[in-house]
């Protein structure tokens, strides 16, 4: 892992411009992502880092943990590819640091569908009444998988008892 210091993450803000108000993912992940590394490995106050992106200090409450709940996502992960470079760090959280909630942490996965298909996903979260799309598909993928992993035990059992 490459050495850095603090001040070189400041250098690094002020070069980039990533300091100020902005909506933009292109600004907002790499601050995220520096304000993750200020916050938990350089301990960094909430003011202190607030101070230095010019941000309020409850956007930046929210911001230190946001590197760490995008670390997947590919935008994500192609607005930081610089920062991510030039300054390695694996985002944490309080809840990763402190193991709270680590088997609720779900993997994303991707997926494109014909509007004929996503019509019947949709029709089938209304039938199971579940909110989101995502959520049906997650719903409709996980019992059949259950499904799978039943026929798949059935049959080891009869390879199992026909070969006694």
């Amino acid at each position: 892992m490459a050495e850095y210091t603090e001040e070189d993450i400041i250098k690094h803000v002020a070069l980039r411009k990533l300091n100020g108000k902005s909506r933009i993912r292109k600004i907002i992940d790499p601050r995220n992502y520096l304000i993750n590394l200020l916050y938990y490995h350089f301990d960094w106050t909430q003011d202190r880092i607030a101070s230095l992106f010019e941000i309020h200090r409850t956007t930046m409450l929210h911001a230190k943990d946001m590197a760490y709940n995008l670390e997947k996502d590919p935008d994500f992960l192609e607005n930081t590819k610089e920062v991510r470079a030039a300054f390695p760090w694996e985002a944490v959280s309080k809840e990763s640091l402190c193991g709270i909630n680590q088997h609720k942490r779900l993997r994303t996965v991707i997926m494109h569908l014909t509007t004929q298909e996503f019509d019947m996903l949709n029709k089938y979260r209304k039938k199971i009444r579940v909110l989101s799309v995502g959520g049906a598909a997650r719903t409709f993928l996980v019992s059949n998988l259950n499904i799978l992993k039943e026929l798949s035990d059935e049959q080891r059992q009869e390879t199992d008892t026909g070969t006694s």
